[in-house]
Order: C-alpha cells, then sequence, then structure tokens
C-alpha cells in the first residue's frame, strides 16, 4: 500500500473504534444502539473488502495489459531489425529436423 493510502486505512480504524466506543458506552447509549453500529460498521468494512478485491484486479488487469504491449513492441522491434538485416535464411523455428533414424540397410551397414 501506498502511504497515503495506510494513513487512510489507519485514520479509518480510528475512527470506527471512537464509533463504537461512543455507541456501545453504557452510560450514554443502550444496547440496542451499539448493535446497530456494530453491524453498520461491518457492512461498512465488507464493501471495503469488495472495493479492495476490485481495484486488485483492476491493477492486475493493467499490469498484465502493460506486459503484453511490451512483448508486442519488442517482437515488433525484432521484426524490424530483422527486415533491415535482409534475408538469412530459413527460420531456425520452422526448420525441418533432421532424420535420426538411417534406413535399414543403410550406411551402416557394410555391403560385400
Amino acid at each position: 500500500m501506498t502511504a497515503p493510502a495506510l494513513h487512510l486505512w489507519s485514520q479509518w480504524d480510528r475512527l470506527a473504534q471512537t464509533w463504537i466506543e461512543r455507541a456501545c458506552d453504557p452510560q450514554t447509549s443502550t444496547a440496542r444502539v451499539c448493535t446497530a453500529m456494530i453491524e453498520r460498521l461491518q457492512r461498512t468494512e465488507q464493501l471495503q473488502e469488495w472495493m479492495l478485491a476490485v481495484l486488485c484486479g483492476m491493477a492486475l488487469i493493467a499490469l498484465w495489459t502493460m506486459w503484453e504491449l511490451a512483448r508486442r513492441r519488442s517482437r515488433q522491434a525484432i521484426a524490424a531489425q530483422a527486415a533491415e538485416a535482409g534475408p538469412a535464411g530459413p527460420d531456425p523455428d520452422h526448420r525441418v529436423p533432421p532424420n535420426h533414424f538411417l534406413p535399414i540397410g543403410g550406411k551402416h551397414v557394410r555391403r560385400r
């Protein structure tokens, strides 16, 4: 988390604690008010967790998009360099692999 986000999070935590203390004070409040405040804060925290999950998902999508863009640009740069260099023979990725098996009666068999 960044420093401002951490500061905001800690401020929210302190504020929620203050609200609970005021709502649950036995001298100035009732149990019903205390329960209502706790439930309201729990719903708010659940919404915060959902928003944090959404923001993390958006950040992940942004990172993935940036990686794809960088990969595409590097491939385009490599293709441009290859085009400037001219034809250099067949593409090594599309070569036909050599035949590793000799035919029956091939060079390894002595003929009389």
